[in-house]
């Protein structure tokens, strides 16, 4: 796959686009664990529904400006692991400014209310709290499991598993943002190719990949199996209503 460059863009909602200057930014790859290793690694594995969407701004500094974050709360249908209470919040970098932008940061899954999820939650980076950043969320579409591109996920027996092509899901071609629901998305350009190479599609079986996804069921029994790699921890919600400044990773100022 094509790197993604960690690089910030600010989207209007009448999609012209805003520059920016971003500095201390690190370069977007598929992770090098392959997903059975993230299961086992990360804090915690639920099943969830996004219940709602929030934006709120960072506090700034002398050398930061306030950028926008995204507050998404889950309902949490399952816990395969971790500790986790009913209602989850977590925050992302990346969302809408007060005056209607858009700022995407590439790395973060954009939710929308009643999408269903897998999620590898990891306490390591509150800004990205996903093991492998987006490749941290598996969406559950019609019982089925697909990654957060639009690739359906294949179990291989063991800890092996396969991604097939990319299918247009209204759900990864579709965003909705803000109260007025406008629905835009600034990834449709970033869609990968028919066939993505990572940890989990080696080249050798490109050819081999499935194009129907496992259904959830079979995917949360193997998850199950895959050995815990730390002691269970408790995954504490992130609060909108609390003031927070954002991390270092975040360094962007608007020109």
């Amino acid at each position: 796959m094509k790197s993604l460059t960690r690089g910030r863009r600010l989207f209007g909602v009448s999609a012209a686009v805003v520059c920016l200057a971003v500095s201390a930014v690190r370069g977007f790859e598929p992770p090098t664990a392959p997903l059975a290793e993230r299961v086992s690694a990360s804090d915690a594995v639920v099943l969830a529904v996004v219940t709602n969407v929030q934006y709120r701004l960072s506090q700034g500094d002398t050398v930061q400006s306030p950028i926008p974050f995204t507050f998404v709360t889950f309902r949490v249908e399952r816990v395969l692991r971790g500790q986790v209470d009913s209602q989850l919040t977590l925050r992302f970098q990346g969302g809408l400014f007060p005056d209607g932008r858009f700022m995407d940061d590439p790395t973060t899954p954009l939710f929308d209310i009643g999408e269903r999820s897998l999620l590898l939650v990891t306490r390591g980076d509150q800004d990205q709290p996903l093991s492998g950043w987006r490749y941290g969320r598996l969406r559950v579409v019609d019982g089925r499991v697909y990654d957060d591109f639009g690739r359906p996920l294949s179990l291989n027996g063991g800890a092996r598993v396969t991604f097939g092509r990319t299918v247009r899901l209204q759900e990864v071609v579709e965003h909705t943002m803000g109260a007025l629901g406008r629905t835009f998305n600034p990834r449709l350009l970033e869609l990968p190719p028919a066939v993505v190479s990572d940890p989990d599609a080696p080249a050798v079986r490109r050819g081999a990949v499935a194009t129907i996804a496992e259904p959830l069921e079979s995917v949360i029994a193997w998850m199950r199996t895959q050995p815990s790699a730390s002691a269970a921890r408790a995954i504490a919600s992130a609060d909108p209503n609390t003031s927070f400044a954002a991390g270092t990773r975040a360094a962007v100022r608007l020109r």
